[in-house]
């Protein structure tokens, strides 16, 4: 059996960065695997902190490898132009149910980030000319094709990603890696599976096969979320613009819901709540929940008490003339309304005026 064209990634060893993150690089040799092993590697899987590997299946093949030391199987879907270096004389597609297939899990206690995921490849003769690796990240239900990362002289990126082949006589292709930093791949905590896909074989009897599956990434221990810093309570005059503080931590980073007296509010996701323009309905308990895939807690209660803004006196009984004779005790009464917000206190001054005389009486 002639071999075909080989791509591989940089090999690096688990490293850690800090206390918490385990960087890894997790590769699969398949050396486990024989003629006779059956549709799953049964070679020792990679060990990182904070991650667990499962072992690659051969979904929709036949019962058992066609080689040692790598995953190889036959009888994938036909349509390859032997000798032919154009894309365009192939004529088959891909059959989604056959595949390789690995899942790739966060342990409990951990977030999972991918980095990159790179293989080798090799065909007989015969083998396929075209390929394909997808994931369910992001629910994305294994229908999109990854991305290889930068270009290849001897792998051509078709439309929709499909990997072609490009050159039947060439026996050793080295390829760039599939780059996994996209949001569907980063902050995982639920399993993630990988399927690589192979078609376009020039014979029902031509072999798709992987080797030397590497897997970058690392796994952060999760911390919950803890307030460094409550909200603290006010007494304001309506009107007033009124700003409720949260200080947390927590890994990965808390998200916020603020809540009025038990009730959540609208749109109050952050750290920090600003309500404009308070009236008196707006006083109340207000509290924030933090929260993090590895819990959540709430604040102290922030008591925010609103009091109506202070309006001007009014006078409804004007004090009433009077006549009298020398040495009698005279009595202005005027009646008056103290403005809303005022405290029942106000500030009285009395005018007098007698010829050229003029004074002025404060109370």
């Amino acid at each position: 059996m002639n071999s075909k064209f080989l791509f591989s990634l940089i090999l690096a060893s688990l490293s850690f960065v800090g206390a918490l993150q385990a960087q890894f690089t997790a590769t699969y040799n398949f050396a486990g695997v024989t003629t006779s092993s059956g549709v799953t590697d049964p070679t020792a899987v990679p060990v990182a902190t904070g991650v667990t590997f499962g072992s690659f299946t051969a979904v929709g093949t036949p019962a058992n490898p066609s080689a040692t030391g790598r995953f190889s199987f036959t009888d994938w879907a036909t349509g390859g132009a032997a000798g032919s270096g154009l894309y365009s004389e192939q004529t088959g597609s891909v059959n989604p149910a056959e595949y390789y297939e690995v899942t790739i899990t966060p342990q409990a206690g951990y977030k999972l980030d991918l980095t990159s995921l790179a293989f080798k490849i090799e065909r007989s003769s015969t083998g396929v000319r075209t390929l394909a690796v997808r994931s369910d990240a992001g629910g994305d239900s294994f229908s999109t094709n990854l991305v290889l990362a930068g270009t290849n002289a001897g792998l051509a990126v078709e439309a929709g990603n499909e990997l072609f082949l490009t050159v039947d006589s060439e026996t050793i292709r080295t390829a760039n890696a599939f780059n996994l930093t996209g949001p569907s791949f980063q902050n995982l905590s639920s399993p993630v599976t990988f399927r690589f896909y192979g078609w376009n074989a020039e014979g029902a009897t031509g072999t798709f096969s992987i080797n030397q599956v590497v897997v970058v990434g690392s796994a952060t221990a999760l911390i919950a979320p803890t307030i460094n810093g409550q909200p603290a309570s006010q007494s304001v005059v309506a009107g007033t613009t009124v700003t409720f503080n949260v200080a947390a931590a927590g890994t990965p980073a808390p998200t916020y819901q603020w809540s009025k007296d038990g009730v959540a509010i609208n749109n109050a996701t952050a750290a920090s709540l600003v309500l404009n323009a308070v009236s008196t309905g707006a006083s109340g308990s207000y509290t924030v929940a933090v929260t993090n895939s590895a819990g959540t807690v709430t604040s102290s209660a922030a008591v925010l008490t609103v009091n109506a803004a202070p309006a001007a006196p009014t006078i409804n009984g004007q004090p009433a003339s009077q006549s009298v004779v020398a040495g009698t005790t005279v009595t202005f009464n005027p009646s008056s309304a103290v403005g809303a917000g005022s405290e029942n206190s106000f500030r009285g001054e009395w005018y007098f005026q007698r010829g050229g005389l003029r004074g002025k009486l404060i109370f």
